[in-house]
């Protein structure tokens, strides 16, 4: 194991996280210099376009990069030891799922149809603990009853349960082990609207109820200023803004976090004409030594394309060790646009 953070409150502490594909182009870059926590009981929510570096930053975190990824820089710590660092060493796999539970993308398809759900939480348990058949089946009695399907169904076949009970099974089962943070990466895509509101209202009981710590991956700002206390925003392999979510929700400072909130309809101004992201993200082959908003951003200088900006903090008007309000931007402009957008406010 690595070496101890003193950090007590800090569940999961990514550090300056590089992460690269073999491609026929070249070393692909998926992630570049990202750097976050997640605290005990936060509810954070990553956000950024499909294929911006997300999904890759959680398989990395648990220890799932497809065979031509490479972590080549950066750490990664969970409850103050080492985890994975850039050789790729993978420590206390076996506990993985104990300790930090993970909802992939399209998991109602990873259920398996011919065994029952109970037997397939034992499969889960029997790899990672001691439990018996009857101990899985009372903690997931109280899982099921926690997300809102009748205890006795936890016997029944994934062909006898809707979509939305699918996606609360999977929860369920994400949880029964009792981990420390759950990851859920796109948990309400492909699913009807009163699906997702569900959806949103579990995760967030069940937040609420066990003190757990979630990070939710998604495409969908809006997902996350409902959702969530803290957000981090992604662009092409980038966390270009982060913070406390009132805050960067009233003084959104990154050009990319100022256009996707601004693709959202408000029911405050049901006439505002939604604005649109031009172009597409870059793809970044080898070492990235730019901002990789740069050919998209309207406030785009010289400098943009030569210089690759680290997160930092902004001022407030609030008192500096306020944690509510703590915020960071990546953006060597962001002066001028947060004066343009909220007026000079600080």
């Amino acid at each position: 194991m690595g070496g101890a953070i003193n950090m007590s409150d800090t569940l999961l502490d990514v550090r300056n996280l590089t992460v690269k594909y073999k491609t026929s182009n070249g070393m692909l870059t998926a992630v570049s210099n990202a750097s976050f926590t997640v605290e005990e009981g936060q509810f954070l929510g990553l956000v950024g376009e499909s294929g911006c570096g997300k999904s890759t930053l959680v398989k990395t975190i648990m220890g799932a990069l497809d065979n031509n990824g490479k972590i080549t820089d950066g750490k990664i710590y969970f409850q103050g030891n080492k985890i994975i660092d850039a050789n790729n060493e993978l420590t206390n796999e076996k506990g993985k799922w104990t300790d930090i539970s993970w909802i992939p993308q399209a998991a109602m398809n990873s259920l398996d149809p011919i065994e029952r759900i109970n037997k397939q939480a034992y499969t889960i348990a029997k790899a990672h603990t001691d439990l018996s058949q009857t101990q899985v089946d009372e903690k997931l009695k109280e899982m099921f009853d926690i997300v809102g399907i009748p205890k006795n169904r936890i016997t029944d076949y994934p062909h006898q349960f809707s979509g939305g009970m699918k996606q609360r099974t999977l929860i369920a089962l994400s949880l029964f082990l009792e981990p420390s943070l759950l990851i859920a990466d796109e948990p309400t895509t492909g699913l009807d609207v009163i699906m997702q509101d569900q959806v949103i209202n579990y995760l967030e009981e069940i937040q609420d109820e066990l003190n757990l710590s979630v990070l939710i991956i998604t495409h969908d700002i809006s997902v996350v200023f409902e959702m969530c206390d803290w957000i981090a925003v992604m662009h092409s392999g980038q966390l270009v803004e982060e913070g406390h979510i009132e805050r960067v929700y009233d003084q959104t400072s990154h050009p990319y976090s100022i256009l996707l909130q601004e693709s959202l309809p408000d029911l405050r101004h049901p006439d505002q004409e939604l604005k649109v992201i031009e172009g597409d993200p870059p793809q970044n082959i080898g070492r990235m030594n730019y901002c990789s908003f740069a050919n998209r951003c309207p406030w785009e200088i010289e400098e943009c394309t030569a210089v690759s900006p680290s997160l930092e903090t902004v001022s407030s008007n609030v008192e500096e060790d306020d944690e509510q309000h703590d915020h960071n931007v990546a953006c060597i402009r962001k002066d001028t646009v947060r004066s343009e957008i909220h007026g000079g406010e600080r």
